[in-house]
């Protein structure tokens, strides 16, 4: 699955990208592809790319936010029961070339679920600074440390989360609450990742706001 937000310079080769790599590792698979409200012309392009590749599943809605988008995307696959759930980026800094690792790691009958680690970003300190601000409030909320808590590139098994969902509808930072709920409770691999410079537009989390993230945040992860 992958969220996106005014994504129309990157959200066509990003698809295109992953397409290939996934059908190369002769994959049966459906990408939904979830647009938050959009005001550009990316929802036109997404649901072009879905008439000719019937791999693709289009949601469309108000914007709402990531982690709102998130949740939205990880409950159409719960009720679906596809048995292996990813989450990926929709503006090209997740690289396809970790699909092979992970989609094997993800196989063995110890692990729940498998979570890539950023060691290198290429979309600049002030988003690392970020996810480490992240990684601190959750441990002193929560008692639990992620290195990269929201880390887009994450694939794991419907049973990690099918027992829970439905009393998880209520949080709006859900790809960060979901990396902690798997920790504390799951059996979880993490592997390192390059992770790319944007291929185009801006981020849908702005630094600006994070003032009011850091409260629902502290609010929201007390229910982990």
């Amino acid at each position: 699955m992958m969220p996106l937000f005014n994504e129309e310079e990157s959200i066509e080769r990003t698809v295109q990208e992953w397409l290939t790599a996934v059908r190369k590792e002769g994959v049966l698979f459906q990408l939904l592809l979830i647009n938050d409200g959009s005001k550009d012309k990316s929802l036109e392009i997404i649901q072009t790319l879905a008439e000719k590749n019937p791999e693709i599943v289009v949601w469309t809605g108000k914007n709402q936010g990531h982690g709102k988008s998130c949740f939205d995307g990880y409950k159409y696959a719960v009720e679906k029961e596809y048995p292996l759930i990813m989450q990926l980026d929709s503006d090209g800094q997740c690289d396809p070339k970790y699909f092979n690792k992970f989609y094997k790691l993800i196989q063995q009958t110890d692990v729940d679920a498998v979570y890539g680690v950023r060691y290198y970003r290429k979309d600049g300190w002030v988003r690392y600074f970020v996810s480490r601000i992240v990684s601190v409030v959750a441990l002193v909320r929560v008692g639990v440390w992620v290195f990269d808590p929201n880390v887009p590139y994450r694939i794991f098994k419907l049973e990690s989360v099918s027992s829970r969902f439905d009393s998880f509808n209520a949080i709006d930072l859900f790809n960060v609450f979901l990396s902690l709920y798997h920790k504390k409770y799951c059996r979880v691999k993490y592997t390192s990742i390059i992770f790319r410079d944007r291929w185009g537009g801006s981020p849908s989390v702005k630094v600006g706001g994070l003032y009011h993230w850091a409260i629902n945040f502290w609010k929201q992860m007390a229910s982990v």
